[in-house]
């Protein structure tokens, strides 16, 4: 990120997205999440999930000859 307009523009959008996802595959589905984001970006999702009402985060990671596994689920 280079300016702090930039990362208020990922944030309103990510909220967007959350929304979305939500409104289309109701309230039992879960977001899985491969990141490759800046550090700045995945703090910002952190903080526009609201912990009552959105989905739960299922975080994933990239393990050498084992592809990518679950590491946390947030929710």
């Amino acid at each position: 990120m280079r300016y702090a307009a930039d990362l208020a523009e990922y944030r309103k959008q990510i909220r967007c997205l959350i929304d979305e996802i939500k409104a289309v595959h109701g309230h039992r589905a879960v977001i899985n999440v491969f990141p490759a984001i800046p550090v700045s970006c995945a703090v910002e999702t952190g903080r526009v999930r609201t912990p009552i009402a959105d989905l739960p985060l299922v975080i994933f990671d990239q393990v050498p000859n084992k592809g990518f596994i679950s590491r946390l689920t947030i929710g």
